[in-house]
């Protein structure tokens, strides 16, 4: 049964864990942890944007470059546990890689040491433990439920698949980049917040009130104030009429260069948060263009993958074969494009009709020379001309 290694231990916890249940203060003042970071769409989005497109990337097993369907290890990526699709175990180690810094999965094997189950850790109850020999272990806290008392587990390197963000030299873990740009994710908090109190004040400093007569009682301007405030001062019912008396007069005060500097700070931190996760800006258009998509997979997805790729060969793989990511979906290019270059594959040599079909889901051509090389037959054809002229 997972997990089957019980021992009592504690761990301290490292700064990624800290940010992810308590607050760390930000030199914009403001409190980041991991909750308020994700309240903002900027961070949520670049965080599903890299963890749901990986997720949805198939993942092969190949031998000696053959994709090996009926493996154990590639039945095992398809379904790598009772309660979990592949899909929601991609993007659940993804998210925890990207908001924590690092992801962890516990490899179940059974009596004759094969792989027959993948678990993922939850990344703020795991310590990673040097131990004597330049080896590595794995601290596992379980939370008891229903108030019982949480068990610890111990792993050993073999054991857990380890997938670290950012990692820094002289560190067994990764970093998160809530925690690295902290200060960012404070200013973009502190801005929202800015906006949210003009919002709720609705009135802001948009306008003054002037008058010639002098008010004899101290508490008249209190009064006053509290009074606007009263009545117009929110949302609900900013827009109402105001009677003003006793020779009171309305002047407006031209707040636009206020929500300008609002919008462009807004702007900023967003292009911060993009960067923050080596996210191109042109993911972020209503449509991404094909460029786009190229960028972010080489950018950003890219080096993802190919970490991945190499834990789970360190780990899974034992002998000739090795595990891949198909990406050929995602960088698809557009119909006119993919039928140009079928076209000059076909014409080249280099793909059959029934190969071209393929690559478009299609079902194979039974008409003759489907499954032939047709630059062949065009290069026997003018041979056997050729031959023909000589003779006669």
């Amino acid at each position: 049964m997972w997990p089957f290694k019980r021992n009592i231990e504690t761990r301290s916890k490292t700064l990624d864990q800290l940010l992810a249940s308590q607050n760390v203060r930000s030199t914009s003042g403001i409190n980041v942890n991991t909750v308020s970071a994700l309240s903002l769409p900027r961070v949520k989005r670049c965080i599903d944007l890299i963890a749901q497109n990986i997720a949805s990337l198939p993942i092969e097993v190949y031998k000696a470059n053959k994709i090996q369907k009926q493996s154990a290890i590639a039945k095992l990526l398809a379904k790598p546990n009772s309660y979990q699709t592949s899909y929601e175990f991609k993007e659940l180690l993804m998210r925890d890689a990207l908001t924590h810094g690092d992801g962890f999965i516990y490899i179940e094997h059974n009596t004759s040491g094969a792989a027959i189950g993948l678990h993922i850790l939850p990344a703020t109850s795991v310590q990673v433990k040097a131990l004597p020999n330049y080896r590595i272990g794995y601290t596992y806290t379980q939370q008891g439920a229903d108030s019982r008392p949480s068990n610890t587990f111990n792993y050993n390197a073999d054991e857990v698949i380890h997938l670290k963000n950012s990692p820094i030299s002289g560190s067994l873990t990764g970093t998160s980049p809530l925690t690295q740009c902290r200060d960012s994710i404070g200013e973009s908090l502190a801005n929202r917040n800015c906006s949210s109190n003009l919002f709720a004040n609705g009135l802001a400093a948009s306008f003054v009130l002037e008058t010639d007569m002098v008010f004899k009682d101290s508490n008249a301007v209190t009064r006053l104030k509290k009074d606007i405030e009263d009545r117009y001062s929110s949302t609900s019912k900013k827009g109402g009429t105001m009677v003003l008396e006793n020779g009171l007069k309305l002047r407006k005060v031209d707040a636009s260069s206020v929500d300008s500097e609002l919008l462009a700070t807004r702007q900023a931190g967003n292009n911060d948060i993009a960067e923050m996760f080596n996210i191109p800006l042109g993911m972020f258009a209503d449509q991404p263009d094909a460029q786009a998509l190229r960028q972010f997979y080489n950018i950003t997805l890219k080096p993802w993958l190919k970490a991945i790729e190499e834990q789970f060969n360190s780990k899974l793989i034992f002998g000739t074969g090795y595990v891949a990511f198909d990406s050929s979906e995602l960088l698809k290019a557009s119909p006119a494009e993919r039928f140009e270059s079928h076209s000059k594959g076909i014409a080249s040599g280099v793909l059959t009709i029934n190969e071209a079909r393929a690559k478009e889901g299609l079902e194979p051509s039974s008409s003759q020379f489907s499954d032939e090389c047709i630059a062949s037959y065009h290069t026997q054809a003018v041979a056997a001309l050729n031959d023909q002229s000589g003779n006669d």
